[in-house]
């Protein structure tokens, strides 16, 4: 199976942008993880340095970030006394350990090595805890947005196709992802007013650019290497963050 083919996941029957459901997204959860498929490892990629050592470089930062307990997203979980939410929660933070371990196997193979800190992960936790549910929601939300844009990125730009389809592979992953936060934030933010919900979307949209401008900083080099241009990178994840925060936020 192609990356390309990966890339754009099958719609599933039930899903409704309209309503939160956590028995639709707990089935989802649980038939993702039913019909996930062990990886075959190479014992080498076909990456050479002057690629990979950009590359390695953003994935541990990635990696540190995908390894999280979900501590606190699993204490405001429960606070809403909905055991269905609780257990997709668990299941999407198990999801992203295992991108954390197909990563570090990456890492490996390109000859790099694993970090146990990076100040960009501190910075998302403790922004993440300053307020309650929908900031942790929302945080996520910005992280894994520009993940899944530099995911993609890796999918269509390295020149290993094992690469190439385990990231497609975590692509999808993290579609699946991001349409779960968002039909959660959709129900949340449906009791405020237009008027609050619009300076909530400006608001946030400054935030998210602000996310976005500090990791092109930071990973530049690592989307030179994938044929990435910076202004391309943050077209894709400003209209990825658009679709998702107007839907989650004024479609009724």
């Amino acid at each position: 199976m192609t990356s390309q083919q990966l890339l754009q996941p099958p719609d599933r029957e039930g899903f409704d942008r309209s309503s939160f459901s956590s028995i639709y997204w707990l089935n989802y959860f649980e038939r993702n993880k039913r019909e996930k498929r062990a990886l075959n490892w190479p014992q080498k990629v076909d990456v050479p340095y002057a690629i990979s050592l950009p590359i390695v470089k953003s994935l541990q930062c990635f990696q540190v970030g995908e390894t999280g307990e979900g501590t606190h997203l699993r204490y405001y979980a429960k606070a809403l006394n909905d055991p269905d939410y609780e257990q997709c929660i668990d299941l999407f933070i198990k999801e992203e350990n295992a991108h954390a371990v197909v990563l570090a196997r990456m890492i490996e193979l390109m000859k790099g090595h694993l970090i146990t800190w990076h100040w960009s992960d501190y910075a998302f936790v403790s922004l993440r805890h300053l307020i309650g549910l929908k900031t942790e929601i929302f945080m996520i939300l910005a992280v894994e947005i520009v993940g899944k844009c530099f995911y993609q990125s890796c999918s269509e730009g390295l020149p290993d196709e094992f690469l190439r389809n385990t990231f497609a592979a975590i692509v999808l992953d993290e579609i699946g992802h991001l349409k779960f936060h968002w039909n959660f934030m959709h129900q949340e933010m449906r009791p405020l007013s237009k008027w609050s919900r619009t300076i909530i979307y400006y608001f946030c949209s400054a935030v998210f650019l602000a996310i976005c401008l500090v990791f092109i900083a930071d990973h530049g080099r690592a989307l030179l290497a994938l044929n990435k241009s910076k202004h391309s990178f943050l077209k894709d994840c400003l209209g990825l963050f658009k679709r998702g925060a107007l839907r989650a936020l004024f479609v009724k």
